[in-house]
C-alpha cells in the first residue's frame, strides 16, 4: 500500500510538473496575451514561444516571472525571430533561471536582464553584436558568460555585482571596458584584455576581491601588465590596478610612475605595504583618499 501510494503521488507530481510547462505558437506579434488565461498566469513555470514576437508579448513574459505571483523559471524563445532584447525587458524577473535566446538576436538592452537574480543559464548568440549597460548586472548565480565575438564595446556595469562569476572570455576584437563592468564580481580570479582594448572605465574591477592577475595581450598598444599580474599604461607611468586578491602584503611602486588610477588599490586585502619614491607618496594618498589601508614607505 505504501508504495502504491508513493507511486500516485510521483504520478501527481509529474502530471503537475508537464502542466506547468507550455508551449505557445503565435500567429502573429502581439498575440501571447490572448493565449494565457488568467489562471494559467499563476502555474506557469516553464514556456516555450514559437513564431514572431513584439515588445507586448515580451511584457507579457515580463509579468509571469515578476511580482507575488509570478512563477516562471525557464523561457524559451529559440524559435521565434526576434532580434533585440529591449532595455529592463526582463530586469528584477527574481523566479528566472534558464532563458534561451534566439539565433537572430542581435542586440541586448540596458538592463535587460538586471536584478535577475536566480538566473544561472542564458546564452548569448554569436549574432550578438550589442549589450547594453547593465544588461547582466545582479545576477548574481551566473557563473560564466560567453560573449559573441562581435561584441566590441564591454559597456558600463555590464556584469557587476554578478558574485558568483568564475569566468568570462573577452572577445578578441573587443576595443574598450566600461566604468564597473566587472566591478564587485568577488569570484572572478583573473581576466585577460585583448589586443585592441584601447580604453578601460573607472573602477572597471573594484572590488573583484579574489581577482589575483590580470593579462594583457602583448599587442595591445595601450596597456601592459607585469609579470605578477599588475594593470600598468602601455609606457609604464600609469599603475591602473593592483588585481585586489593577489598574494603578498607588500607591492614596490617602480621609478617611472608619474600617476595612480583613482581605484588602483579598492579592496585588495592582503596587501599592507607600499614602497614608493617619496615623489609617488602624494599620488598614492590622492589615489586611496582618506581611506588609507595600509603604510606607504619611502625607497
Amino acid at each position: 500500500m505504501l508504495r502504491l501510494q508513493t507511486t500516485l503521488i510521483g504520478l501527481l507530481i509529474s502530471l503537475f510538473t508537464i502542466s506547468a510547462q507550455t508551449t505557445v505558437t503565435l500567429p502573429n506579434a502581439g498575440s501571447l496575451a490572448s493565449k494565457i488565461s488568467k489562471e494559467d498566469k499563476k502555474s506557469i513555470t516553464s514556456i516555450k514561444i514559437n513564431g514572431p514576437l513584439n515588445v507586448e508579448d515580451l511584457m507579457v513574459l515580463r509579468e509571469l516571472a515578476q511580482g507575488d505571483s509570478g512563477r516562471l523559471a525557464t523561457i524559451d524563445l529559440s524559435a521565434t525571430t526576434l532580434t533585440a532584447i529591449p532595455d529592463e525587458a526582463f530586469s528584477e524577473c527574481k523566479t528566472l533561471t534558464k532563458v534561451v535566446l534566439p539565433a537572430s538576436l542581435t542586440r541586448i538592452g540596458h538592463s535587460a536582464f538586471g536584478g535577475c537574480k536566480n538566473l544561472t543559464s542564458i546564452n548569448i548568440p554569436e549574432k550578438v553584436n550589442s549589450i547594453g549597460d547593465y544588461a547582466f548586472a545582479e545576477c548574481e548565480k551566473m557563473e560564466t558568460f560567453t560573449i559573441p565575438q562581435g561584441v566590441t564595446i564591454i559597456s558600463n556595469g555590464c556584469f557587476a555585482d554578478c558574485q558568483n562569476l568564475k569566468t568570462i572570455k573577452l572577445p578578441k576584437r573587443a576595443q574598450s571596458i566600461g566604468k564597473e563592468a566587472f566591478a564587485r564580481c568577488t569570484e572572478l580570479k583573473a581576466i585577460e584584455i585583448p589586443a585592441e582594448v584601447a580604453s578601460i572605465g573607472g573602477a572597471a574591477f573594484a572590488g573583484c576581491v579574489n581577482l589575483s592577475f590580470i593579462k594583457v595581450d602583448p599587442t595591445n598598444k595601450r596597456f601592459c601588465s607585469t609579470a605578477g599580474g599588475v594593470l600598468y599604461s602601455k609606457d609604464g607611468k600609469i599603475v591602473l590596478q593592483y588585481p585586489a586578491g593577489k598574494t603578498g602584503d607588500v607591492y614596490t611602486i617602480p621609478n617611472g610612475v608619474v600617476r595612480v588610477g583613482m581605484y588602483a588599490f579598492s579592496g585588495c586585502k592582503n596587501i599592507k605595504k607600499i614602497r614608493c619614491a617619496f615623489a609617488q607618496r602624494f599620488l598614492l594618498i590622492m589615489a586611496m583618499g582618506t581611506r588609507r589601508f595600509c603604510s606607504l614607505t619611502a625607497r
